[in-house]
């Protein structure tokens, strides 16, 4: 930013003509300043933001003061033609106004002219020495500290933890926890110290399961992952119709009829298990882009740094939501929340964004633009946070286990002295898993807003750790985003978040569906997800007719049913069915019709079975009892459908 200082004795300014599109609209063009004034011409330059605002005042109030300025008169004059270098109208008003707010709550009388017009304009400055100063004002760049690692500890149920300083062949190179305490008295400078820290053990590594080997060999020991082999989930999940979008930017998905169905149905099911939990859930929806030059979300995306998605508009620069916190917490914050109201949670099925590196992204996993079923409880202090913070552990645990898998945990937390503050909340999450879990223990960092934070990883088919599901303490958003509530007494306090993504994004939910079904000896999805779950297929057109009834009384009984009435042998029908994984694939001949049983090949049985149409019907409602029901996104007969949909 560029600005000039004139102490004027008079200034008088006219905004003849607009001179660009985003020019603001103004009542009076005409600005006549008869007295002693500090007139200060601006230009905003590429790379400048809203927190250019605070120091351009600095500047002002000191300049007012060295010069001995007799007023309070202060005119702001937008002037980009101090620069070659200018930034885009929109941040460059942001900056002016936001300027001038700041000076009347100094109580100065601040005004500005109009911005984005062609003026003409009269001053006269007075003669002394500081009447013309100018000024180049730059962003504080905070002084380079040295950089602190990230360390990592192994924390197992009875209360040993270890250091990982290391590996030696199959061993783990550990310190004790309470050796680095006894050496190191800061505790922020492991880093540093702990080359004089001698006492070292050995674990080895066969006492872990072959799951938290491969997140310890990835997380703590930095070893990088070698695909030997094509990860098939994609090739799998394009079989369904989870396709990049060649249109879009990088790491954007399109979803065909039975991806979308897919899709649905686990956005349904989020809904669904957010009754189960102890605490009433307020369903929400809203934008997807923020104001960068508003103050708690110019704080918040500081903290997410390169990877955040923004969006310049003629309004002002966006962030595009990584989450939704921003929206649920201004809603949470315009509320008036008695502490009868706590807890409580707020859930949005969001569309997020965040800027992943083209050559990072994988189909159905790591995106640019994903959507998260992402849940907010509000606590009324720490102590409250901490008893539902297990709630949620439990929940988001119980829900991979209904898939017949487990998660391993990395637990990340705010820096070493939260390790030791809230150990016990730490302790909570391991004695309930009851097997050994990573720590990761940031360096301190005045910003950070969480204490704890948990990622809940599988292990995929080619041995990778993937994290799906996340639960986190925050103690910092309440106060940011001044989201407060009044308690029996009639005094506020800042509500205390718990953020939750309880099955994960829907689509690294779906990634671990299908992890799942391939590591089966037949390949299947949960049957109340598969997008087909029973295909009925005549011999011949003779019997399409009864086929259809059956068909048909499927489907009265919602249940997802498609009719295989093309012109193809019988052998290439059962072979497309079984390469989508139908759960339920009813042949229908003349035996079937004369008898009225149906002759039906169960996938996860790997059998055939007879049964009468009622009993399918019962077995299939069993199964998928609890869970969310959508109808075929498409016709029922096959012949209707172009054959890549």
């Amino acid at each position: 930013m560029r600005a000039l200082f004139l102490h004027s004795e008079f200034l008088e300014v006219e905004a003849r003509q607009k001179a660009i599109p985003q020019a603001e609209e103004v009542k009076e063009r005409k600005i006549s300043i008869p007295e002693e004034s500090l007139v200060v011409f601006v230009a905003v330059e590429k790379g400048d933001d809203i927190s250019l605002s605070e120091e351009l005042a600095k500047h002002i109030v000191e300049i007012s003061k060295k010069i001995g300025l007799k007023t309070k008169k202060i005119v702001l004059y937008p002037y980009v033609h101090l620069t070659n270098n200018p930034s885009d109208p929109q941040t460059a008003l942001q900056i002016i106004l936001k300027t001038e707010e700041i000076l009347k709550k100094e109580g100065f009388d601040v005004v500005h002219a109009p911005f984005g017009w062609y003026k003409a304009f009269t001053i006269k400055v007075k003669g002394h020495p500081l009447a013309e100063l100018s000024r180049t004002i730059l962003k504080k760049v905070k002084k380079e500290e040295k950089k602190l690692e990230k360390r990592f500890v192994i924390l197992f149920p009875d209360g040993r933890d270890y250091l990982v300083v290391g590996e030696e062949g199959d061993k783990v190179k550990v310190i004790k926890w309470n050796v680095i305490k006894e050496k190191v008295k800061n505790l922020n400078e492991i880093s540093e110290k702990l080359p004089e820290v001698k006492e070292a053990e050995y674990i080895e590594k066969k006492i872990f399961n072959e799951d938290f080997r491969r997140l310890l060999d990835k997380e703590a020991l930095g070893k990088p992952f070698e695909e030997k082999e094509k990860n098939p989930i994609n090739d799998i999940l394009k079989r369904f119709g989870f396709e990049w979008e060649p249109l879009s930017d990088y790491g954007h998905m399109r979803y065909k009829p039975y991806a979308s169905l897919i899709f649905d149905l686990v956005s349904d099911y989020s809904l669904l298990i957010t009754k189960d939990l102890p605490f009433p859930v307020f369903v929400i929806k809203g934008t997807n882009m923020f104001d960068l030059n508003s103050g708690p979300v110019a704080e918040h995306a500081k903290l997410f740094g390169e990877r955040m998605y923004e969006v310049q508009t003629d309004k002002s620069k966006f962030v595009l939501r990584y989450a939704a916190c921003f929206q649920q917490f201004s809603i949470a914050k315009d509320l008036v929340i008695s502490y009868k109201n706590l807890p409580f949670g707020m859930l949005e099925i969001a569309d997020s964004y965040r800027f992943e590196q083209p050559g990072e992204i994988v189909l159905g996993f790591r995106l640019r633009k994903f959507v998260m079923p992402d849940l907010h409880v509000f606590c009324k202090d720490l102590e409250e946070a901490r008893k539902l913070f297990l709630v949620m552990h439990r929940k988001i645990m119980d829900e991979m286990k209904k898939l017949g898998r487990n998660y391993e945990l990395l637990i990340n937390v705010g820096s070493p002295e939260f390790y030791e503050k809230y150990k016990e909340i730490i302790m909570d999450i391991v004695r309930d898993v009851n097997k050994p879990v990573l720590i990761c223990i940031y360096p301190p960092a005045e910003e950070r807003y969480w204490i704890i934070n948990i990622e809940y990883h599988i292990v995929d088919i080619l041995g990778r750790p993937r994290e799906i599901g996340t639960t986190q303490i925050d103690i910092g958003n309440g106060k940011r985003f001044g989201i407060k509530y009044v308690d029996e007494n009639g005094k506020e306090h800042y509500v205390v978040i718990l953020h939750n993504a309880i099955l994960g994004s829907v689509e690294r939910y779906i990634y671990a569906l299908f992890d799942t079904a391939l590591r089966k000896e037949k390949p299947m999805l949960p049957l109340w997800i598969s997008p087909v779950q029973v295909r009925v297929i005549p011999v011949s057109k003779k019997y399409l007719d009864y086929a259809r009834e059956i068909a048909k009384e499927l489907e009265r009984n919602n249940i997802r049913v498609e009719l295989d009435d093309r012109d193809e042998t019988l052998n290439k029908k059962i072979m497309d069915a079984e390469k989508l994984w139908i759960p339920y694939i009813i042949v229908v001949g003349k035996k079937e019709k004369e008898k009225g049983i149906l002759s039906v090949r169960v996938r996860d049985l790997n059998q055939t079975k007879e049964y009468t149409l009622q009993e399918l019907i019962n077995e299939i409602k069993e199964k998928t009892k609890g869970y969310p029901f959508r109808p075929l996104y498409g016709p029922m007969e096959l012949s209707k459908k172009p054959s890549n949909i």
